[in-house]
């Protein structure tokens, strides 16, 4: 079982800094996937400049703490969703 969460930051590089480094290819940057997790890294969605993303998690693993000032509600209709 998976547990979805929407992030909004004020850029890229701010949801790059939040990130836990599990988050991270051997790089440094953003993951799209990995054992415990998928990370769909939007962009800036609307005229608000914000940037998007949505994590899923699997359940037992938590939140991490840097990434909760970044979550927002579930939206009434999410442009992409996982399957």
């Amino acid at each position: 079982m998976w547990n979805d969460y929407y992030l909004r930051a004020d850029d890229e590089a701010a949801l790059a800094a939040a990130l836990p480094d599990f988050m991270k290819d051997e790089d440094g940057n953003i993951a799209s996937a990995g054992f415990d997790f998928s990370l769909d890294n939007i962009g800036v969605v609307g005229a608000n400049g914000l940037w998007h993303a949505n994590l899923r998690l699997r359940d037992g693993v938590a939140l991490p703490e840097a990434l909760a000032p970044l979550l927002i509600a579930a939206p009434a209709f999410p442009k992409r969703v996982f399957y």
